[in-house]
């Protein structure tokens, strides 16, 4: 909710029966247990589905539900979890890990939100970078105008570069980049999105109950395509494995405009995918409902249709959304020629 927001069964096998001593049925029971045993033991040898996959025989759009934790015992804790507050009144969120010996981190840009909420996710997901948290007010506009212009996403940027040299004492600056949004950043992300220079910088996108859009039919409330095609077109790159895009959506209702759950039918419907149900979870708020996926396109959908449900969505981005930037990441190493780049001194204001 986005508050403020402007307009077989094969054939049995028959065999005769014969009648057997009773110390030839002995071997012939032990003989069956044995084979049962290695069918067991080979069984078990069958390789696992990787992780992020439907088991097998599942279609990609059907999956199961989110475990409650996301994070495997393998990736470490992060140390040292901290924030300060820049000059521009936006947080810094940063880990002892997050900025490496040549002073190059990931970075996760997050518009509308509040620190103290995204500490405890960054630490469950185990997320390990550094993180600009703007929260600018709660309407749409307020984020909009924020990254109106082109060159926008570059100014904000050199300014943490700046800022985060001058806290470590030594030149900082991002590799990666990502964007995420909840409730009315989505705002800030579709300007992004829409100046090709910026978009192509951005390659993960994660939105927290934060995908509106005006109506072009209101009476069939029909959500503007013009409005959503930056957020399709990025999809449609995560469908094909070259980006990630997520997305979590609530069951809360929105009269004047179109809702979370009604851009993500439409996206889906546009897209051609079909939405696919879940196991069901645990006492864990939130409760997934559907979900799809594919390559690394993900839409869920959650319960709820209260301010509490829409509040929830950004609280539970530790075990929802976060985990799949962080394994995104794991997957995707950074480019020799990324490295260069970063390294070089002009990149650094």
């Amino acid at each position: 909710m986005c508050f403020g927001v402007e307009p077989a069964h094969p054939a049995a096998s028959r065999t005769r029966s014969i009648e057997r001593s009773p110390r030839s049925r002995c071997a012939r029971h032990a003989c069956a247990w044995q084979v049962l045993v290695l069918l067991a033991a080979l069984q078990g040898c069958k390789a696992a589905p990787r992780a992020g996959q439907p088991p097998p025989g599942v279609p990609s759009s059907v999956a199961r539900a989110a475990p409650a934790s996301s994070s495997p015992a393998d990736v470490p804790a992060l140390r040292g979890l901290r924030h300060f507050v820049t000059r521009s009144g936006a947080v810094v969120i940063l880990n002892d890990q997050a900025v490496d010996e040549r002073g190059r981190f990931d970075l996760l840009v997050h518009f509308h939100g509040v620190h103290t909420a995204l500490k405890p996710a960054l630490e469950q997901a185990r997320l390990n970078a550094v993180v600009l948290v703007i929260d600018a007010g709660l309407q749409t506009s307020d984020y909009s105008a924020r990254m109106e212009f082109p060159g926008s996403l570059e100014l904000l940027l050199a300014g943490l570069r700046r800022q985060l040299s001058e806290r470590l004492g030594r030149p900082c600056v991002e590799r990666r980049l990502a964007l995420s949004a909840w409730s009315a950043g989505f705002a800030a992300v579709a300007q992004v999105l829409r100046h090709p220079a910026e978009r192509q910088r951005v390659d993960g996108l994660l939105l927290a109950d934060a995908l509106h859009a005006a109506f072009i039919e209101p009476a069939r409330r029909r959500p503007s395509p013009e409005q959503l095609a930056p957020f399709a077109q990025f999809a449609e790159q995560a469908r094909g494995g070259t980006r990630l895009f997520a997305l979590t959506h609530s069951e809360v209702g929105t009269p004047n405009y179109a809702s979370t759950t009604e851009t993500a039918n439409a996206l889906a419907e546009r897209l051609g995918l079909p939405w696919g149900p879940v196991d069901a979870g645990g006492a864990e708020e939130p409760h997934q409902v559907r979900r799809i996926d594919q390559g690394d396109l993900h839409l869920w959908g959650y319960s709820g249709v209260d301010k509490h449900a829409h509040a929830l969505q950004q609280r539970a981005l530790g075990r929802t959304l976060l985990p799949l930037l962080r394994d995104w990441w794991a997957r995707h190493p950074v480019a020799a020629a990324q490295l260069k780049m970063t390294e070089s001194p002009t990149a650094i204001r």
